[in-house]
């Protein structure tokens, strides 16, 4: 799975739900996208890339709560799936 098949898949998802899905416009330029978030009133799920490791982070009321590194998309794109749909 990549980033963009994830954002397809969460929004088909959570169209119930009172999430909110974002990225920085600036990102919208590049061929690729390297950053996801999802939030509800209290909670931020941010999934990003930098040059050697994709990061999934869980944030509540600005505090991180959670922080796991992974080396590949599909296994970042995978988990960051599992947390924001339970």
């Amino acid at each position: 799975m990549r980033i963009k098949d994830l954002k397809k898949s969460l929004k088909s998802k959570l169209e119930s739900r009172y999430f909110s899905i974002t990225q920085p416009w600036e990102l919208l330029k590049f061929k690729y996208l390297d950053r996801l978030e999802v939030s509800s009133s209290d909670i931020l799920f941010t999934l990003k890339h930098n040059d050697t490791e994709w990061k999934v982070t869980i944030e509540e009321r600005g505090i991180i709560q959670e922080s796991k590194s992974f080396l590949s998309e599909s296994d970042a794109c995978e988990y960051f799936e599992s947390l924001v749909i339970k």
